[in-house]
Parts: structure tokens; sequence; C-alpha cells
């Protein structure tokens, strides 16, 4: 039995959160810089407490909460800079001003109002805030370690050893980039494809607490040689040197901003850079919350909001053993409600690589952004030297419209065989939440519109299959989905399957409709030339 003491102090515990969108957005100090700042510590009197209370626990740098002693014995302040007094020492990680308390009142937050800094460190128990209004989160994060070992060997005598074992309890890693939100319809007249997308996402799983169970990665620039594995120079140059929207691309699901190019970079690279980790090891799986989106982006063109196919690059990549030297088979799954021409593209003469698409066809023409709908029919099987590599499943016209029942009856009887029987190292997905029950443009053509579309538990549950067919190794890379409420709880329900919980354990009872039926027999036909397992 637990005393009251105990139960509270276990209530007030603050997980870190490995993932603050902030931490791009701002110029850090130096680690010599906050060194020198660190070196004018002095002993603190024995009846001053050493910190107050909210801040972290210590229980990952082994700090105590209370006039923490070093190997000498000696406890350690800070001087604040307005007042002088060690109690509560709290330096900024931006330009190195010590100050007493971050709360309302302390000369800490004083200064962190005044300068516009976000993060600022507790000397009494090593722990790291953001003060964003919105955010206000403990965080841990790779960025942050040249400057949490100085803090440590200010106060301890020498840095942690436990950087290796930071997350031994993350498999899951996190990508997401508030530099992304820069890329935006320069007259916000974008009823679609615009930065509340990702960040309606990144609230909801930081609500939900997920976050500090997942591993949190810095986005980079995707490079000119990644880029052009899969696009022609030609094409890489003309967006990257473009300053408005080259004449050849000008259309109407298309937009630009200066900073356009540079988003489409960030977006590519934080793909790639998710992947890679899961690749070597660092964690098992991954959900890139990314944009603009990749998959319809062509060689030579861009379309569907698309300017780089991120998703390929990625591929392309790991077919290559850029990432560790050795090269992997892999599955490419695309569940946006659009079809993947620009993935089907790239990779429709490729052996080693298994692209599955599932979209919905039927009342409206831009329901395909190809110029030739044949292209996204069942028949279209991949090239000579990919025969059976490249399936197709378009879901046809249907009064009944499509839901659980039909995307599940599509997964156990195709997609589930198919990707045994390929057996890929790694899965890659296209996730595209248009395809989710209420989103606008997946509903589109049906009334009501909810007749079309999967709830997030059965995102749930194809997520969860993927992973069973690839050893765990699924990275999920966001695609469309612009109703922000259907996204965000279809993208949760996502990483809760990524994070190892299971799928709901039960569903009502479900009948695929009659039309899907006809379809999975159809694509069996077109397959079962090149798949034992059909």
């Amino acid at each position: 039995m637990t005393t009251g003491g105990q139960q509270a102090s276990s209530f007030f515990v603050v997980e870190p959160s490995p993932l603050c969108p902030h931490l791009h957005d701002c110029t850090l100090i130096s680690p010599s810089a906050l060194a020198d700042v660190l070196s004018r510590r002095r002993p603190i009197p024995p009846n001053v407490a050493e910190n107050g209370p909210g801040t972290g626990t210590g229980a990952e740098t082994g700090a105590g909460t209370e006039g923490e002693s070093d190997d000498t014995g000696a406890k350690w302040g800070l001087e604040c800079g307005a007042c002088g007094s060690c109690a509560e020492s709290w330096v900024c990680l931006h330009c190195g001003q010590v100050g007493c308390s971050r709360y309302v009142g302390g000369h800490m937050q004083q200064h962190l109002g005044e300068a516009g800094h976000l993060l600022c460190a507790s000397f009494a128990d090593l722990s790291i805030w953001c003060n964003h209004p919105g955010c206000l989160c403990y965080v841990r994060h790779e960025i942050l370690y040249p400057l949490l070992s100085e803090l440590e060997k200010a106060k301890f005598g020498k840095p942690a050893t436990r950087k290796a074992q930071l997350y031994p309890k993350y498999c899951t890693g996190i990508m997401y980039d508030t530099r992304l939100e820069m890329h935006h319809h320069p007259e916000g007249r974008c009823l679609y494809e615009s930065p509340e997308r990702t960040v309606a996402i990144y609230h909801r799983l930081l609500g939900s607490g997920m976050l500090t169970r997942c591993r949190g990665f810095q986005a980079r620039e995707a490079t000119r040689n990644e880029l052009c594995l899969v696009h022609s120079a030609e094409y890489v140059d003309t967006i990257l040197g473009a300053t408005d929207i080259p004449p050849p691309f000008q259309r109407k699901d298309l937009y630009w901003v200066p900073e356009t190019p540079l988003c489409a970079k960030l977006a590519c690279g934080a793909l790639l850079e998710l992947v890679k980790n899961v690749i070597i090891g660092n964690i098992q799986n991954g959900f890139a919350l990314i944009r603009p989106p990749g998959h319809h982006a062509r060689i030579n063109s861009t379309s569907g909001f698309c300017f780089f196919n991120n998703i390929a690059v990625a591929a392309a990549c790991t077919l290559q053993g850029r990432f560790d030297s050795k090269p992997r088979r892999v599955l490419i799954l695309d569940f946006d409600v659009h079809h993947g021409d620009g993935t089907q593209e790239i990779f429709y003469n490729e052996p080693s690589a298994l692209f599955i698409s599932i979209h919905r066809l039927g009342y409206a023409k831009d329901m395909l952004f190809g110029e030739n709908p044949d292209i996204a029919m069942c028949e279209k099987v991949g090239g000579p030297n990919a025969l059976g590599k490249n399936v197709n499943i378009p879901l046809p016209w249907s009064e009944t419209g499509f839901s659980d029942a039909d995307y599940l009856a599509i997964m156990d009887r195709l997609v589930i065989p198919i990707s045994r029987e390929f057996s890929p190292d790694v899965v890659l997905v296209s996730a595209g939440f248009d395809s989710g029950k209420g989103d606008p443009v997946g509903g589109a053509g049906f009334s009501p519109a909810s007749k079309f579309g999967i709830t997030p538990q059965c995102f749930s549950h194809i997520v969860h299959l993927m992973k069973l067919v690839s050893g765990g190794r699924v990275i999920l890379s966001l695609e469309g989905g612009y109703e922000p409420q259907v996204a965000s709880t279809s993208a949760e329900a996502c990483l809760s399957a990524l994070l190892g919980e299971q799928p709901p354990p039960t569903l009502p009872p479900l009948i695929p409709n009659p039309e899907t039926i006809a379809l999975i027999a159809q694509v069996t036909a077109a397959h079962r030339p090149y798949w034992r397992s059909l």
C-alpha cells in the first residue's frame, strides 16, 4: 500500500515528449557558450531549495528534485541575472540568460516573454521545457543532446552515459516539422491541401498522449541526387530553381509560394530519415506527417498537389541499399482514394518492388489525376521484368457505397496473400485518409457522403495486417485526407497499431457488396498467372 505522499508524487510525474514542433523554429545556444554560462555556478546555502514545483521528474538523468550534489558532495546553483537568487535556477537555451522560475512572476518567465525565446532548462533536474503557449511540454530530443551533456557536466562533473539507451522502450518513430506549414495557398483559397491537415493530426496525437510513446526525428532536405533516383534531372532542377509555378505544370490542383521547393525537399527528406532509422534498426516502424504529398508526382510531371514522389524516393533508396549498403525488397501499399499513378509509373518495371493501390473509380474523372484512366485498371499488372508486381484494385461505382467490409475483404483475399508471397523486407504505406468515412473528397458523388469510406478501426486493422507481413517494419507517409477530424482520428488509429495496440477485437457483421466480390474475382484472374497464393 502506498502512502499519500507516494501517490501524489506519482500523480505529478511528467513524461518527456520526443517531438516538440518548435525545435526547428529557433536558434539554440552553442554548447561552448552554454558551458561558459554554467562555469559560473556556485554552491547553494543549505537552507535554499534548488528548484520549485512543476519541473520534470529527473528520472532520465538520475538527478534529484532538491539540492542535488555532485561527486564532491557540493550543491550547486546558478545566480538569477535579475535578482541574484540561486533558488530554482533556469537557463535559457537560446541566449544563456539565467533566471529564477519559468512560471508566472518568475524572472525566467519574464525573460522568455520579452525575448520571444522558447526553450529553457532546469538546473535542478536537467529537464528541458518548451514555453510556447501551444506546447508547454517537457522535451527530450536528439537535437538537445549536446546542450544536455554540458548541463550534466556542470552538475555532476561528467555527462550521463545513457544516450544510447534514451529510447529503449520506443519502437515507433514520428516525423513532424512545422516548416512544412510554409507551403500554403498564397490567397488561402485551397479548401483541401492546406497546413491545417497536419496541424490537426499533430494536435490530436499530442492530446492522446501517444507522442510520448514515440521517438521524434529531425527532418532534413532530400538531396538532388536522391530526388533524381525517381525523377528526371531536368524536372528536379525545374522545381528547385523556380520562384513561381513553372508554366508546364500550371494546373488547378497545384499552388505555389516561394517556400514550396524547400517544403517539397523537406517532406521527402523527412520520410527518408524515418525509413533510414527503421532500416538500420533504431526503430521498428514510423509515421511521417508530411506535406506536400507525393504519390501523384511522376518522373517528369507534377499532379494532384504533389511535386516530388516522397514514397518513391524512399523506396528507391531502400531498393539500392543506400541506408545500410543492403538492397532490400519493398512493398508499397497505397490506400488513398485516388490512384497512385506517379508511384506506378516509377516502379512499373521494377521486379524488387511490389505496388498495390486500392482506389476509387467512377463518379468523376478527378478521382484519377492521370490523363488516362486505363492506367488505374487491374489489367495493368507490371512491365515485362515485373509482371504481377503492379496490383491495381479499382473500386467501381456502387449505389451502396464502400465500407470496412469491402476493404477488409480486399485485404483478406488479395493484399495479404500477395504480400506474404512477395515477402517484403519493409512496407511503405501511402496513407491517404481521403478514403476515410466522412472525407468530402472520397465521399464526393454519394448522398450522403458517408456512404463511402472506412472507419478509423478499419485503418487500424489494415496497419496491423501489414505489420504481420514485414516483421513489423512499416512506415506510413501521409498523402491525402482533407477533413481534419476524419484525418486526425484515422491517423490516431494507425499510430495505435504501429505502437502495438491490438485493433478492435470485434467488428460488426461484415458483408462486402456484390461489386467488391466481382472486383476481387477480376483482380484474381488478372494476377493468378503470377501469384500461386491466388
